[in-house]
C-alpha cells in the first residue's frame, strides 16, 4: 500500500491553520450567552425557604474567548443572599440580582457585561 505524498500533507496542513483562523476570527467577534447563578439563602426570614427563587439566568454579553472564559472559570456560581444585609426600606424591600452578581463578582465584569437578569428583583416584605 501506497503511503500518500508530500502534497496531501501540506493540503491537509493548510486546512488546520485556516479552521484555526477561522476560529479565532469567530470567538473575537461580539457574542450574547445566558449564564445561571444558582442562589443561596443565609438567615432566612422565613421558615420555609422552598418559595424562594432557585436560580437566576442572566443574558451576558462580550467577544467569544471572553464568553468561553467566564464559562470556563465560572462552571457553577451561586449568589450568597445573606438577609441579615438586607435593610427593609418601608414596607418592602426590593432584592435587585443584578446588583448581588455585581458585587459578589466584581471581577466578572471585566470580561464581559451584564445585560439583563431574569427575574431582575424579589421583595421581601417587612414585619
Amino acid at each position: 500500500m501506497k503511503l500518500p505524498g508530500r502534497k496531501v500533507y501540506i493540503f491537509l496542513l493548510f486546512v488546520l491553520v485556516a479552521a484555526f483562523v477561522w476560529v479565532l476570527h469567530a470567538l473575537s467577534r461580539p457574542a450574547q450567552d445566558s449564564f445561571v447563578f444558582t442562589l443561596k439563602y443565609t438567615n432566612p426570614v422565613y421558615s420555609e425557604t422552598g418559595a424562594l427563587q432557585k436560580k437566576v439566568t442572566a443574558t451576558i454579553a462580550g467577544r467569544g474567548y471572553d464568553l468561553l472564559y467566564v464559562k470556563w472559570n465560572y462552571p457553577s456560581p451561586e449568589i450568597v443572599i445573606d438577609f441579615n444585609r438586607i435593610k427593609p426600606t418601608g414596607k418592602e424591600s426590593k432584592v435587585d440580582y443584578k446588583k448581588l452578581i455585581t458585587e459578589q463578582y466584581p471581577e466578572l465584569l471585566n470580561h464581559v457585561s451584564i445585560m439583563s437578569v431574569t427575574p431582575e428583583s424579589f421583595y421581601l416584605g417587612a414585619e
